[in-house]
């Protein structure tokens, strides 16, 4: 089991060898159309160095800076996103390492994929921000929400393209809040979690939005969905119960199906912070910074590329000096983070230039540095101030430098804190704060807290969340296999799998006597003619070669023994067992009458069939217990129950190897699987995700296979007219 972390971007960039930027290709664009003259000088350099690239081996893959992370810490996940830096390559080459890097993504821990985004995303991000409310309200929203439609879908593909049964996936991005919804009506039962990073409107702000309906009942398929605070998840609620007519108690929201919902906050650790600060570069930078700024006082902000508070920084920063200290080094740290806000960089040039003008240019410097030098500026800090929503950031300044003030946006999402909080629009205000936390060096009611969450708990919760009971996929009536009927009539190279018992023949009452009738022998016979035939079973090798031709491909004993053109060999194979497994299972043969031990090459099986009803459930039960106590220190041996049928065999090995193996190994544009038993679950489970796999099962009970039949009989007609 894996978790699939569905994020706009990777934690990675592509770049070139030996490059120095600190920022991606397309936000460097985003800062050569920033129009301000006395930039000129640089875009020239820039410009060359955007040259597409010709060779692979001009490129590397690089790990974002750790301070720009949001979610950091994070082990034993995928991330899936796009790729930063791509566009520096030719397509030809861009094809060519995208498809490398996604074979090798479970070494790398991501998977990047080319597709290409919309602005939907972005506007739910102002939304849930309350910034850049024009864009908002736009009319052509309704064509944006359209077009994160038709985006999810693609990336649902790409999803299931890695998906394994018992992955999660786990959506922290706005752009994919429609996911939720594609991928339940493909897998009825994927574990499902939402992660709100950002706000959550309130009612009346999610309101204007478009299609907000939609986006909410799309969440509602989620299988948990986590919020920052309290205040996040009573607006969601609020909002859900109004308009889906949902219920909600303990936590746990029912519509359609249930979601369990949690207050789940970032978990970041200090241990990073304070290795990077332990290396040798932070060092002599702090030594640098020390001998630099000597005798002054540092005040450091941060903030993002896309930071609509930057400006107010600035112009506080010029009340400050022209009313207060001027021994003061302001100093904005800014990071990789969201889209180049060109308008407002052009007016942060024009006040950078007023305060050199004003002769303070030695007062303020805007840096976008790496980790070391990022993490020397918080150490070094006399004042630090956020006012951007960016936790990662806060809790940097609380690990490193936890007795100094820290200035924050009043509607932070942070409870429990006693932080200086200001409102981010009034830059006098903002100015006085600073100048009061300057001079309270020292002052305990600025002792801020620690914020040190387990990240194992982060990711426990989540795991925890999803695992509600899963419901199973009904069975899809009879007359839709007109929908197999389709698919075969267009394909070129197809196989067909069976299960024996019960499903090429009835269920009897002596196994032995279950042997295949003439028909099914020229059933598989003229199948076997145009189709690749196998049969997966659990019965015996000697069973197997007395009653199907040597030419018929069979894996025996639910996928332990394989048999090719005659030969045999052994997919999995344990010794020293048995004899301890024949004595339990006859000592409860001997006291259930009508029971039966069956000796198979690599498994024994308990039968009760034939037992009397009242006792069969009874001894079975405790023929499964007994099992497991005397097996218990034996990892590589498991115990199935399947109709009727309590099996002890060697792990690791079950029918749904055998689709496994054709799916990867195999072209086949057609497969078709059929099996009446729980253990040809493993088989549908397997397939069920691909659009070649088409799976039957033959009775009436629930089941991950995609369509049914009644009887032996009914699947052998069909098939039988399927490839007339």
């Amino acid at each position: 089991m894996k978790i699939i972390a569905v994020h706009k971007k990777v934690p990675f960039t592509l770049r070139r060898k030996d490059s120095t930027n600190l920022i991606g290709i397309k936000k460097l664009e985003g800062l050569l159309k920033t129009p301000q003259f006395n930039k000129a000088s640089s875009i020239k350099p820039v410009f060359d160095e955007i040259t597409p690239v010709e060779s692979v081996k001009e490129v590397e893959v690089k790990h974002n800076p750790i301070s720009s992370m949001l979610l950091r810490d994070m082990k034993d996940i995928v991330y899936l996103g796009t790729l930063e830096g791509v566009e520096i390559l030719k397509n030809e080459t861009k094809d060519k390492i995208l498809k490398i890097l996604q074979k090798d993504y479970k070494n790398n821990s991501f998977y990047p994929i080319s597709i290409e985004e919309c602005r939907f995303g972005k506007l739910m991000e102002n939304l849930c921000y309350n910034k850049n409310w024009d864009d908002v309200l736009l009319k052509n929203n309704e064509e944006y929400y359209y077009q994160s439609l038709e985006y999810n879908k693609a990336l649902a593909e790409e999803i299931l393209g890695i998906y394994k049964f018992g992955d999660i996936i786990w959506i922290t991005d706005p752009l994919h809040f429609s996911l939720p919804k594609i991928l339940r009506e493909k897998i009825s039962d994927i574990k499902i979690a939402v992660s709100f990073l950002l706000p959550f409107p309130s009612f009346d702000k999610f309101s204007c939005f478009s299609h907000p309906v939609e986006i909410i009942e799309s969440l509602l398929q989620a299988s948990y969905i986590d919020f920052q605070c309290k205040n996040d998840l009573t607006n969601f609620v609020d909002f859900a119960k109004i308009n889906t007519k949902c219920s909600y108690k303990n936590r746990t929201i029912k519509h359609k199906r249930e979601v369990n919902l949690s207050i789940n906050p970032i978990a970041l650790k200090e241990d990073l912070p304070k290795k990077v600060l332990a290396s040798d570069l932070a060092k002599n930078c702090i030594n640098e910074l020390k001998c630099l700024h000597k005798n002054k006082k540092i005040v450091v902000s941060v903030s993002k590329l896309d930071s609509n508070h930057l400006i107010s920084i600035y112009k506080s920063i010029n009340y400050f000096l022209k009313h207060f200290n001027t021994d003061v080094i302001f100093v904005n740290l800014e990071l990789s983070i969201g889209e180049y806000n060109t308008e407002e960089k052009a007016e942060i040039s024009r006040i950078e230039d007023y305060l050199r003008f004003n002769g303070y240019d030695e007062n303020f410097k805007r840096l976008c540095v790496p980790d070391y030098k990022y993490y020397a500026y918080l150490s070094l800090a006399d004042v630090c101030v956020v006012l951007d929503d960016h936790i990662p950031a806060i809790r940097d300044f609380t690990f490193i430098n936890r007795n100094k003030p820290l200035i924050v946006n009043k509607m932070i999402r942070l409870e429990k804190n006693n932080f200086i909080k200001v409102n981010p629009k009034n830059e006098i205000k903002l100015a006085n704060k600073i100048n009061d936390a300057l001079k309270s060096e020292g002052n305990t009611n600025y002792n801020i807290e620690i914020f040190n969450s387990s990240v194992s708990k982060f990711i426990s919760k989540i795991k925890k969340g999803v695992k509600k009971k899963l419901t199973l996929e009904k069975v899809i009536p009879e007359n839709k296999l007109d929908l197999i009927k389709e698919k075969y009539s267009s394909a070129k190279k197809c196989a067909f799998i069976f299960d024996y018992d019960g499903t090429l023949t009835k269920i009897v009452d002596k196994p032995e006597n279950a042997f295949p009738s003439d028909v099914v022998k020229i059933f598989l016979k003229d199948l076997s003619e145009k189709n690749k035939v196998i049969i997966s079973t659990g019965r015996d090798k000697a069973t197997v070669d007395k009653w199907f031709p040597k030419e018929l491909e069979v894996y025996a004993e639910h996928g332990s023994l394989h048999r090719f053109k005659g030969d045999w060999s052994y997919l999995s194979e344990v010794h020293g067992w048995k004899e301890y497994a024949r004595e339990v299972i006859n000592y409860y043969v001997e006291r259930s009458p009508g029971s039966l031990l069956e000796e198979k090459e690599t498994s024994l099986a308990f039968h009760y069939r034939n037992c009397d009803e009242t006792i069969q459930n009874k001894q079975a039960q405790a023929c499964v217990a007994s099992l497991l106590t005397t097996f218990k220190d034996f990892k590589q041996l498991e115990v199935h129950e399947g109709k009727c049928v309590v099996e002890i065999k060697p792990s690791g090995k079950n029918k749904g190897d055998l689709i496994k193996l054709i799916l990867e190994e195999e072209d086949y544009d057609f497969i078709f699987c059929a099996g009446d038993d729980v253990t040809d679950e493993d088989m549908f489970i397997e397939g069920r995700l691909k659009d070649v796999f088409h799976s039957v099962l033959v009775g009436s009970r629930e089941s991950y296979a995609k369509y049914k039949v009644n009887t032996p009989e009914d699947l052998i007609n069909f098939v039988k007219e399927l490839v007339k």
